[in-house]
């Protein structure tokens, strides 16, 4: 058993509300990038004013787009974003959680080599009701769209290209859970910490008026994610994106069920015996492998749901097709 007790999907990087749109994959190689939601006023009130064009990221890491900063892949054309989002972006920060360690598309000098990822208000109060805590795994998922009319090689089964335009949901990183900051005094190491945007005083006593969400916490990554000398980083991103971290159904899947979904999810068959959190409710179906299709709710961000030896069966397989 991998000893993580509970497991979480958590849904972070832009959305249609938050960013006003999707982040951006390339279809032929799996090459990624995930946007940080644009964070308002909070920023600069709780010192961690970090704009969109500060942020440097490798260049020619999305083949064929040659930008320097964050600011400058979103004003892209290949992306599609339009210029209320593009506007929006450069009157507010940038709000990077979670931190996964080395992060493959950023240039060395905004890149975080430390693990951390913050969360607050109902959200965190939910992970606490669940039972999240020091060993419990993270799995950070987002909703990506294609860049350009690149052939599709990651995902074979998605073979209507409308549908690969309107976005596919993949798994990211991982982060297991090696300590839990909830009080400002108990974080020990400041200095890595210090760009964390949920790691200031302000952020955990909320003084100013709009700031009332409350329960501010820090999840700090362990140092491996195995007890087993295997010596895997305790969080991480993947390294690309591939069919085996789409969490969207495919072509194939959805036809039986009517019109085709981004939202629609093809997991494994033993979620049906363990079904995460906030999905219990959901639409449920069967394929006839045994595997599930389930809708998803439009509106949470963490789900969360027991470990067993056949989620840490394909917990593996995904770190070893996506790693290496």
């Amino acid at each position: 058993m991998c000893e993580f007790g509970k497991v979480v999907f958590s849904r972070k990087g832009f959305d249609s509300s938050a960013g006003g749109g999707y982040s951006p994959f390339d279809p032929q190689t799996g090459s990624y990038v995930v946007l940080p939601i644009p964070d308002g006023d909070i920023g600069k009130y709780i010192g961690k004013e970090t704009r969109f064009e500060q942020i440097e990221i490798k260049p020619n890491h999305l083949p064929g787009i040659n930008a320097s900063t964050l600011a400058e892949l979103i004003s892209c054309d290949a992306l599609g974003f339009n210029d209320k989002v593009k506007n929006n972006i450069t009157q507010k920060c940038a709000h990077f959680d979670p931190w996964l360690g080395p992060c493959p598309w950023l240039a060395e000098s905004p890149n975080h080599h430390i693990g951390a990822f913050g969360q607050e208000g109902v959200a965190q109060a939910h992970l606490k009701n669940q039972g999240v805590d020091e060993g419990s795994l993270f799995l950070f998922f987002s909703r990506f769209k294609p860049i350009g009319n690149r052939q599709n090689k990651i995902v074979p089964d998605m073979f209507i290209p409308e549908h690969l335009d309107e976005g596919l949901y993949f798994i990211y990183g991982w982060l297991k859970v090696g300590k839990v900051v909830r009080k400002y005094e108990e974080i020990r190491d400041e200095e890595r910490l210090k760009r964390h945007p949920h790691t200031t005083q302000a952020y955990f006593e909320k003084e100013d008026p709009f700031l009332r969400k409350k329960n501010n916490t820090i999840y700090i990554a362990d140092e491996f994610l195995f007890n087993d000398g295997s010596n895997l980083a305790g969080c991480g991103y993947f390294r690309s994106l591939n069919k085996e971290l789409c969490l969207s159904a495919s072509d194939s899947d959805q036809q039986k069920l009517g019109k085709w979904i981004p939202s629609r999810w093809r997991l494994p068959k033993f979620f049906d015996k363990t079904r995460p959190s906030y999905l219990q409710e959901a639409e449920w179906s069967k394929n006839q492998d045994g595997s599930c299709l389930v809708k998803i709710p439009g509106r949470w961000q963490e789900a969360v749901f027991e470990e067993s030896e056949e989620f840490c069966q394909w917990f593996c397989q995904l770190l070893k097709t996506s790693c290496q």
